[in-house]
């Protein structure tokens, strides 16, 4: 999975511009999608505990997810929620190229 800068300080309790200072001297790899820092999540500096804690806390909030898609629509899941969302913005972009050639 990957992290944002701000999502990885806040992972590792650290500033930031403390992340990106580590970043550009090399002790964190990251790279750039789109124009923006992303760090895998494998590659942040955690001992075995704490990506394990991570692992559960990340399961414990799907299952709730899941919980409140399933009260609402009882036949979706999270990632029906993910495709639709994509097919969302697929669309939106479309209808935006559709009505700039329009015009």
């Amino acid at each position: 999975m990957n992290l944002s800068i701000r999502e990885a300080a806040t992972v590792l309790g650290r500033s930031e511009r403390t992340l990106r200072d580590q970043v550009k001297r090399g002790v964190i790899r990251a790279r750039k999608v789109n124009n923006k820092w992303v760090i895998r999540e494998a590659d942040l500096p955690m001992d075995e505990s704490r990506r394990l804690a991570r692992r559960h806390q990340a399961d414990a909030i799907r299952g709730a997810v899941e919980k409140a898609i399933h009260r609402r629509h009882p036949a979706m899941t999270i990632e029906d929620m993910e495709a639709f969302r994509a097919a969302r913005a697929v669309r939106a972009g479309f209808l935006k190229r559709f009505a700039r050639s329009k015009s």
